[in-house]
C-alpha cells in the first residue's frame, strides 16, 4: 500500500508580493525596463502582455 501526499493550500509556502502594476512598482523603486510601453508586442512568438516568458524574451533581444 502506497501513501501519496498531495499538497493543499495549507501546505503552500507563504509568499510575499512586492508590488502589483507598473505604477505601484515604479513608486517602490522597481523598473520595468521599458516593457510597459511594448508589452502588447510578441517577442520570440511568446504570448504578449503580462507574460514572464515574453518579458525575458524582450530583455534578451
Amino acid at each position: 500500500m502506497a501513501i501519496i501526499s498531495v499538497p493543499t493550500s495549507a501546505d503552500a509556502a507563504p509568499r510575499t508580493v512586492l508590488c502589483t502594476g507598473y505604477k505601484q512598482c515604479a513608486a517602490k523603486g522597481y523598473t520595468h525596463g521599458g516593457y510597459a510601453s511594448v508589452r502588447s508586442r510578441s517577442y520570440w512568438n511568446m504570448t504578449p502582455g503580462r507574460s514572464c516568458t515574453n518579458y525575458v524574451a524582450y530583455r534578451l533581444t
